[in-house]
């Protein structure tokens, strides 16, 4: 007689080559155990009556194509938990920015942060952007004042965040002005409206301040990565 058991996963696994599928159905393993194992990075022994339901509703999950959101309800997690780490995004027009997010890149360095991610908004791709963003559970903003208000660049890329619901990162913001900056106020502006952690007050760097900031830096980075 044929074993029509777990039909759809067994064609998954055909179809795909996935190697570690075939040799779960090879060996006559539990699929769901071994997915959970994966998943959850839990020797095979180890894993739970939980963790094999919630891998459970992964496989099929995969088979019938559900949503990110109803796979998150289904197995009773965020959309938006993320890894650790850190994104800094900023807008340049003269290099003056790109020097506050380098140096705040080293400070994160120094407090252990390993996985950072940087994007100057005038060249990156805006999908390769908020992919980091969404990835990871630090963000820094840095941007210039331009023409007294938020850096164009600046602006699209929080307009892009807030409208596709970013929430539960934890947030630092850096200015570099000229004269008065107003970049830092503007970009509060938009973050008041998502759910994120604020960290640390933003500062507004003057150009010919830039060589005394390392210690503000530092504080703002241990601020970001103890709250991550």
């Amino acid at each position: 007689d044929a074993d029509y058991s777990q039909i759809e996963l067994r064609l998954l696994a055909h179809i795909s080559g996935d190697e570690h599928m075939q040799a779960a159905f090879m060996s006559g393993e539990d699929i769901h155990r071994v997915t959970a194992s994966q998943v959850f990075n839990t020797p095979l022994s180890e894993v739970t009556s939980l963790q094999r339901s919630r891998a459970k509703a992964v496989n099929f999950g995969i088979v019938y194509g559900i949503s990110e959101f109803s796979l998150a309800e289904d197995i009773g997690v965020s959309r938006y938990e993320a890894k650790e780490g850190v994104t800094i995004v900023y807008g340049s027009m003269y290099g003056h920015t790109e020097v506050l997010a380098e140096k705040m890149a080293r400070a994160l360095t120094l407090k252990g942060v390993k996985d950072i991610r940087m994007h100057n908004l005038s060249y990156s791709d805006i999908s390769d952007v908020l992919r980091d963003v969404f990835d990871v559970k630090g963000l820094v903003i840095a941007t210039p004042t331009y023409n007294g208000a938020l850096f164009p660049k600046v602006e699209a890329f929080l307009q892009a965040v807030a409208s596709r619901g970013l929430e539960k990162r934890v947030v630092a913001r850096l200015g570099e002005s000229t004269w008065a900056g107003v970049g830092t106020r503007k970009i509060d502006e938009y973050l008041a409206k998502m759910k994120l952690t604020v960290v640390s007050d933003a500062i507004e760097v003057k150009q010919n301040r830039m060589a005394d900031i390392d210690e503000t830096l530092d504080a703002i980075a241990a601020d970001l990565v103890a709250a991550m």
